[in-house]
């Protein structure tokens, strides 16, 4: 649009997730883990700067420092600690949970990554 002569209206604050909602099937979880993976979440915005031709601002930095909030949230603390009572336990239980499910989604987007590169490799 902008080479075209034209006007684009953004709205900075904006930020866009699409879920049906927590919590989330325990089914769903490896879907969501290689999706809200590190990888995948730099790989989208760095698909997004450069089909628009952004600059690393802002907006960049936050996202780079807060790689991995989805599944944190949704995946550790919406859906996994959600029914502890006190939020004292959860705040413990989630310091040990947040790191076990960091290992288990590098794993899970590492599994996804081989099988990815095999069948393109095969077909």
């Amino acid at each position: 649009m902008a080479r075209a002569g034209g006007s684009i209206y953004l709205e900075p604050a904006s930020v866009i997730t699409y879920l049906d909602g927590p919590p989330l099937e325990w089914s769903d979880m490896p879907f969501y883990a290689v999706r809200w993976s590190d990888e995948w979440t730099l790989a989208s915005l760095h698909r997004f700067r450069d089909k628009w031709h952004l600059t690393e601002d802002a907006y960049f930095t936050r996202q780079y420092a807060n790689l991995g909030w989805r599944r944190k949230h949704y995946l550790v603390q919406s859906t996994l600690l959600r029914r502890v009572p006190s939020w004292r336990l959860r705040l413990l239980l989630a310091s040990v949970a947040l790191p076990i499910e960091e290992a288990w989604a590098r794993r899970v987007f590492a599994r996804h990554a081989r099988a990815l590169a095999g069948s393109a490799a095969r077909g």
